[in-house]
């Protein structure tokens, strides 16, 4: 099974032109080619001042389902995980689902520890 994005929603995104807080939630429904099925993911996009701000009170960030941008640029990101996401095959839809997990948390895997930290929560924390 090959995988395919069928479309992008940007939670926090109401301007192209303007960046948003980060990190900014991208909502990506994934499908086969063929198949009726879609799946969800939530993917955390971020810049490095934003990961550098957490960093000074986390010792350690784990980068699962979160791409890292240098500039915010909404097509240049949907590109790049379009591109990222066509590469991805698999023999099933469970092995599917867990070889896109890299690229954000699955709708079935809503975990609160599926981001370590949680690029949302308090750095305090």
């Amino acid at each position: 099974m090959l995988a395919e994005v069928k479309q992008f929603q940007w939670t926090d995104i109401e301007d192209d032109a303007v960046a948003p807080d980060f990190p900014t939630l991208l909502e990506m429904f994934v499908t086969s080619p063929g198949h009726a099925a879609v799946l969800r993911y939530e993917v955390a996009v971020t810049t490095i001042e934003e990961l550098t701000l957490r960093m000074d009170s986390q010792p350690c960030i784990a980068g699962h389902g979160q791409v890292i941008v240098a500039e915010f640029d909404r097509q240049a990101i949907e590109s790049f995980l379009r591109s990222s996401v066509a590469q991805v095959s698999a023999d099933s839809w469970e092995e599917l689902d867990l070889a896109l997990g890299r690229f954000g948390r699955s709708e079935f895997n809503m975990t609160d520890a599926y981001w370590t930290p949680d690029p949302w929560g308090d750095p305090a924390t």
